[in-house]
């Protein structure tokens, strides 16, 4: 199908969706993803490094691009991947009408390759795989918003390089590019959370007095104290702090910077009270105050 075609549509189209993401970028600004920072919160860092950077990837590569390897077998389970994942995220994150819309376009194209395998068989195909690919990183609340509503540009572009780079160099390096991709971009993104000023912050009200500091992941040592009006913690995160002293309840918001960002905190009422659970909601009130969580 592919032999001796090296497909350069397959970059300019990548250069073009880049251009686009870059320019909506410039004018709208970059938005917060609601739908990836909501589900972050029941793993562990270490384990988050390891699926965004090696399992990611390589389980990408051979849903979305396996398609496009010289290997028959690679073919096939990517075509039953794509058809059985992209189906149930579809219904998962868009609604049944899109679920419905994409399993007829994948069926029509279906029919259509086994048809004619020919180069617009081929074009066709490559567009599919890549917008599907670009929309599953996404949900129907991030095309709610407008600085949200192009990101999926990014994956657009970045689909049209790896199917370009499995067509002419083979899955294998599609798989070590996607790799050094979100390897870069997870490590920049992270970069905060290893180098912290440790500067202080507070907030004080007649209801309560807040400090708090951005501290490196790195610090291990921590203290952790709470009586019926204070709060006394030392490199946590939101996301512990929601699981272990605040019964869950920050299930209900987002937080605005990155989950696994630790803190100091140190929290105080200024008039005692005898309800563990006020003490609770007084503090998530400071938090959304200082504006380290927000609604969703």
């Amino acid at each position: 199908m592919l032999r001796n075609k090296k497909q350069n549509w397959l970059i300019y189209s990548g250069t073009l969706s880049l251009l686009l993401f870059i320019i909506f970028a410039v004018i709208l600004g970059i938005g917060e993803n609601n739908s990836r920072s909501s589900s972050l919160g029941s793993v562990s860092f270490l384990f988050l490094i390891i699926t965004a950077t090696i399992v990611a990837p390589v389980y990408e590569e051979f849903v979305f691009r396996g398609f496009f390897s010289s290997k028959k077998y690679v073919k096939i389970v990517s075509v039953v991947l794509t058809f059985s994942i992209s189906s149930f995220t579809f219904y998962k994150s868009y609604g049944i009408i899109e679920c419905c819309f994409f399993i007829l376009i994948f069926l029509s194209l279906a029919f259509v390759y086994l048809k004619n395998k020919k180069l617009p068989s081929v074009i066709l195909i490559s567009n599919v795989y890549a917008f599907v690919f670009a929309f599953v990183h996404w949900t129907k609340q991030d095309f709610q918003n407008a600085n949200t509503s192009y990101l999926f540009l990014s994956q657009l572009a970045l689909a049209y390089f790896l199917i370009w780079i499995t067509i002419n160099w083979g899955l294998s390096k599609s798989i070590l590019v996607h790799i050094l991709y979100n390897s870069i971009l997870f490590f920049v993104g992270s970069y905060n959370l290893f180098f912290e000023d440790g500067s202080q912050q507070q907030k004080v009200t007649d209801t309560y007095e807040i400090k708090w500091s951005k501290v490196s992941i790195l610090n291990v040592k921590s203290l952790q104290h709470n009586t019926d009006s204070t709060y006394k913690l030392t490199n946590t995160n939101l996301i512990e702090l929601n699981r272990n002293f605040l019964n869950n309840k920050l299930d209900s918001y987002k937080f605005v910077n990155n989950p696994y960002q630790k803190f100091d905190f140190s929290f105080e009422l200024k008039r005692r009270t005898t309800s563990y659970e006020n003490l609770q909601n007084q503090f998530i009130n400071a938090l959304s105050d200082v504006k380290l969580i927000s609604s969703r």
